[in-house]
């Protein structure tokens, strides 16, 4: 019997993927806060949002692709 995870990662690979890239940002960014304590909030909360929201173009860049390759045929 398949697990919960995989059906889902077999049914949406795309929203599996995006899960899994925001999970290890957030750890590498909190791994980074653990090892940097001198750095400020503010800093720190400025590059992580410069983060997701970069992360996040990416995703609609990615989206817009598929859309359009899918059009094609």
């Amino acid at each position: 019997m398949k697990s919960k995870i995989f059906q889902f990662m077999t049914v949406y690979p795309r929203i599996f993927a995006i899960i899994t890239v925001t999970v290890i940002n957030l750890l590498y960014f909190l791994i980074i806060r653990l090892a940097e304590p001198n750095q400020s909030r503010v800093l720190w909360l400025n590059n992580f949002l410069m983060n997701v929201g970069s992360f996040a173009v990416l995703m609609a860049l990615s989206w817009c692709w598929t859309k359009y390759r899918n059009h094609k045929k």
